[in-house]
């Protein structure tokens, strides 16, 4: 976890993140911004989404919907036999992944806090 509470990899599937970001700068460069206008746009650090777009760190859930708003896309989770058959979403995300995302940032979060108690 970095001192910004952005995940760093390992803490989620590497392949989740990489997806994530391989979507994040394509939306980008299709909609023709730079990471520091993205940044700007979304008010998040533009090293962290540098990071992101290398899947070398996962933004947590707030910060992906504030750059997804910035980007004017969306998340959007489907069962796994449609997600292979629809070809135009803008991110797709499998379910359970987007689950194991999630559980991992609350584990996170309780560990944290347990420590500092």
């Amino acid at each position: 976890m970095s001192e910004r509470g952005e995940s760093t990899r390992g803490d989620e599937g590497p392949a989740l993140m990489t997806r994530i970001g391989v979507e994040l700068r394509r939306l980008r460069l299709e909609r023709g911004l730079t990471q520091r206008e993205l940044a700007n746009r979304a008010g998040v650090v533009q090293q962290n989404l540098s990071l992101y777009e290398r899947g070398e760190s996962a933004p947590r859930l707030p910060t992906l919907e504030k750059l997804l708003d910035a980007l004017d896309a969306e998340i959007v989770v489907l069962p796994r036999r449609r997600a292979r058959e629809t070809a135009d979403l803008s991110v797709e995300v499998q379910a359970d992944e987007l689950l194991e995302l999630i559980d991992r940032q609350v584990e996170l979060a309780l560990a944290r806090r347990n420590r500092s108690a």
